[in-house]
């Protein structure tokens, strides 16, 4: 009799070929999210699996398609990953741009108050 962590391991990977099905004709986000998901929930069953191995090897030898399939997701994640940072990056020369431009009004202002007070006296 299959256990129910099974079960969820069959329901998910069903659920995981329909929604890479879907996903190669659309581009959507709460499909990726979806896919997302699962494959987190594979990586989870991984872990789980290895701990159950007595030995690497055979985790290996039992395991090997499984850890073939989440290849192209963990890709997908660093790409993620670099998006996120080129746009912190963006983020961020843009947050020093504007406080050298609030510097450089900061200094003109002082200098244009600096030209009254000198005219004034």
């Amino acid at each position: 009799m299959r256990s129910k962590w099974e079960t969820g391991v069959d329901i998910a990977t069903l659920a995981w070929l329909i929604l890479l099905l879907i996903s190669a004709f659309t581009d959507s986000a709460a499909i990726t999210a979806c896919l997302a998901v699962i494959a987190v929930f594979f990586v989870i069953e991984l872990a789980l699996a290895f701990r159950r191995r007595e030995s690497f090897w055979q985790f290996l030898k039992s395991k090997w398609i499984d850890i073939l399939l989440l290849i192209p997701f963990v890709r997908v994640l660093r790409v993620g990953r670099l998006a996120r940072l080129a746009k912190l990056h963006k983020l961020i020369r843009i947050a020093r741009l504007e406080a050298v431009l609030e510097w450089f009004d900061f200094l003109s202002k002082g200098a244009e108050r600096i030209r009254r007070l000198k005219g004034g006296a």
